[in-house]
Formats: structure tokens, C-alpha cells, sequence
């Protein structure tokens, strides 16, 4: 078994990266991280979801690794489902279907389609 220790407040979601050593993680905070397991450092965090305010992080409570594609998407209580290239460290497209709390997401294992559910 393996430890990852993070300093970091309350995680919301996890997810594996399908070939390299990365584990996703999301946070009450609004921060995305991706780490390298093996190594134990963070490699990449993103700070993109911000409170209807605009003045701090929302709440990330999805995300998910696409299974072929250097992307992962998100969703979070700014209720937007936002997709990232992690290559670029990039977010390249944003939807805003929602009215409420984004609480899941998910890409397809083939298609090029993300499934979100939200509050609403």
C-alpha cells in the first residue's frame, strides 16, 4: 500500500490517470491538482473554477482523466463542466448547461462525449 500525504482541505474527487502514474485530485478550494504517486510531488494545479464572486476558488467536486487523450474535465459549483489539456496546461472549452452544483462528471471510454450531473 501507498501513501500519498497532501497537505490540502478537503478533497472532493479523485480520479487515475488510465497509463502514467497521476492521480487527479480536486478540492473544497477549487484547485485541481495532478500528482505523480510514485514520485509524491505535485506535477501541475490549475485554479480556473472561481466563485460567482470571482474572488476565490469554488468548490471542484469532479473530475476525470480521458482514457486516450492528454484531457481531463471538471465540474465544480461554479456550475460549469470545464475541459483541460494537461500537455498545454490549458482549459480549452467550458459549458455552462447547468443552473446548480455540477456534482459529476465523465468522459466516454470511445465517443467524444462528457456526462455531467448537477444539482439541478
Amino acid at each position: 500500500m501507498l501513501k500519498l500525504e497532501i497537505s490540502a482541505n478537503r478533497a472532493k474527487c479523485l480520479s487515475f490517470h488510465p497509463e502514467r502514474t497521476w492521480l487527479l485530485a480536486s478540492f473544497f478550494t477549487g484547485e485541481i491538482i495532478i500528482y505523480d504517486y510514485e514520485a509524491g510531488v505535485a506535477l501541475q494545479v490549475y485554479n480556473d473554477h472561481v466563485s460567482n464572486d470571482g474572488d476565490k476558488g469554488t468548490p471542484v467536486r469532479a473530475v476525470d482523466f480521458h482514457p486516450s487523450q492528454p484531457f481531463f474535465c471538471s465540474g465544480a459549483d461554479d456550475t460549469s463542466v470545464r475541459v483541460f489539456n494537461y500537455e498545454t496546461q490549458r482549459c480549452f472549452a467550458m459549458f455552462k448547461e447547468h443552473m446548480d452544483y455540477v456534482r459529476t462528471v465523465q468522459f466516454h471510454p470511445v465517443h467524444p462525449f462528457i456526462v455531467s450531473a448537477a444539482d439541478d
